[in-house]
């Protein structure tokens, strides 16, 4: 028998890997993998709870960033593009769903 834990109230999007490369040794596929590692699955995830948070009435969702965006690490390219964008994907959730009692914010942690 497989138990139902309900629907979602709280999402708190934090997976991401900080893999370090210099920009030439930066391809294709590690950019595709970076991005999906570092910021699809905040959208995702998201979307996927949003239609459970409305249905309750509001929640939260709480996406991680990094403040390594700001100061451009030398060999974080594409980690510092994910986590700069997951700030343009939080405000633009936070748009769409706040009129459904939904919050979106981003933490961006410092080491």
């Amino acid at each position: 028998m497989r138990e139902t834990l309900g629907a979602i109230k709280v999402l708190v999007n934090n997976a991401a890997n900080d893999d370090r490369r210099a920009p030439e040794e930066i391809d294709s596929e590690y950019w595709d993998w970076s991005m999906d590692v570092n910021l699809k699955h905040q959208f995702v995830l998201a979307q996927q709870a949003a239609p459970q948070m409305k249905s309750l009435g509001g929640g939260s969702i709480i996406n991680f960033s990094s403040i390594a965006w700001r100061f451009g690490a030398d060999t974080m390219t594409a980690y510092v593009t994910a986590k700069s964008a997951v700030i343009g994907l939080t405000r633009a959730l936070a748009r769409n769903y706040g009129a459904f009692n939904v919050r979106v914010n981003a933490i961006e942690p410092a080491p």
